[in-house]
């Protein structure tokens, strides 16, 4: 009866132990997410492009919004790198992006843990 109760003991500390050195070595994963909002809105007589993204984070210097890339009509036009982002939760960038009705702007926000999230805008419609 002992030796059953030990071996027992013996499985749940090494899966225990396991899940420890796995949590260890990536801890990005449990607390990381991806942006939850993309919103794209166009001036077309200024030319700007106002991205207004969601990110909710208690750290905005360390897990943020690394990277917004802009693309029109499928051509990438920019890639905006960033060290920090500027809230906790919802901001905004303003660039200025050439276009013409009837084209489709597409933003995308890249987490710099985890995933990203894509916003479109056809101007005009």
């Amino acid at each position: 009866m002992k030796q059953i109760s030990l071996r027992k003991a013996t499985f749940v500390i090494s899966i225990l132990f396991l899940l420890s050195i796995v949590c260890t070595f990536h801890p990005q994963q449990a607390c990381a997410h991806s942006p939850s909002y993309v919103q794209l809105e166009y001036d077309l007589p200024s030319h700007s492009l106002k991205i207004t993204i969601t990110h909710n984070t208690p750290m905005p210097d360390f897990h943020y919004i690394k990277r917004v890339t802009i693309k029109k009509n499928g051509v990438e036009l920019s890639v905006n790198e960033y060290k920090s982002q500027p809230t906790k939760d919802t901001f905004s960038y303003t660039y200025d992006v050439p276009a013409n009705e009837g084209d489709k702007l597409e933003a995308t926000a890249k987490c710099s843990m985890y995933g990203s999230k894509t916003g479109e805008l056809t101007i005009g419609k």
